[in-house]
């Protein structure tokens, strides 16, 4: 399946013992490595095993999974509210009792109390870009003659408040990390830290996930990353010869939101 379309994900229950036969069998059934699975029920976390289209294959699975000792549950794109992007934040206004949230876009700004915030997510957002021009001579073929590589790592943060399963999100870019007040220091990337532990240090009843880059590898087997492709048109360059640029955009945009709201339907 692409990354965006909707459909049903089995999540591991982490616990108890599995055989390696059970091991064996169950990766044949996801179509996946044994020693690869193996690694995924070591790590004693609500994993993604496998992804599908359609809901009565997501219950047969379940049931062959549960039959090798494998506890699973099914929790759908729907339910994740997949389509709805998380609210991106230019700002936090921060006091004692409250924590309000400025919306990047403008937006109305909402104010809760700091017993009402119930999840802190963190991890980063990468992106890479691959552009490469092709050049041509009138009736011959295209030859690649250039190609460039850009990437970018930027650390988030998720928050989410006890009722709403969207959550808001804090990036180094276009954040005022003035919130900070006079631990306010000159890098972003030290700011996004610091603000973290003050989230963490306000809200007292908070759950706190940091295991994101830890398990990044085995989200990838199932909720893989995007590609996104634009190409130009074939231009002119001179007399007889032509060109166009493509490029080629990979992120995990969408496997960490997917990853990040996992963790608030945990809380239920």
């Amino acid at each position: 399946m692409e990354a965006w379309e909707k459909g049903y994900n089995i999540i591991l229950k982490p616990g108890g013992t599995v055989s390696e036969e059970n091991i064996r069998a169950a990766a044949v059934l996801l179509k996946r490595e044994p020693a690869e699975l193996k690694s995924v029920l070591g790590k004693a976390q609500a994993l993604p095993l496998v992804r599908t289209d359609l809901l009565h294959e997501a219950e047969l699975i379940t049931r062959r999974l549960s039959d090798a000792g494998i506890d699973s549950f099914i929790w759908s794109d729907e339910e994740a509210d997949i389509s709805s992007p998380t609210r991106r934040l230019r700002g936090l206004e921060i006091s004692d009792d409250t924590i309000t949230f400025l919306p990047f876009n403008k937006s109305a700004e909402q104010t809760f109390s700091w017993n009402d915030v119930a999840l802190i997510v963190t991890g980063s957002i990468f992106e890479k870009k691959i552009s490469s021009t092709a050049k041509r001579k009138k009736n011959e073929e295209k030859q690649f003659t250039e190609a460039s590589e850009t990437s970018r790592d930027e650390p988030v943060i998720d928050i989410y408040t006890k009722d709403d399963n969207t959550g808001w999100r804090v990036l180094t870019t276009g954040f005022d990390f003035s919130c900070l007040g006079a631990d306010k220091g000159m890098l972003a990337v030290e700011n996004i830290k610091r603000l973290a532990g003050l989230l963490k240090e306000r809200a007292h009843n908070v759950a706190v996930d940091e295991n994101y880059i830890k398990v990044r590898p085995a989200l990838g087997a199932v909720w893989e990353n995007e590609h996104k492709m634009a190409s130009h048109k074939w231009q002119r360059e001179s007399m007889g010869k032509f060109y166009f640029d493509n490029v080629t955009a990979v992120d995990n945009v969408m496997q960490f939101t997917r990853y990040s709201r996992l963790q608030w339907r945990l809380l239920k």
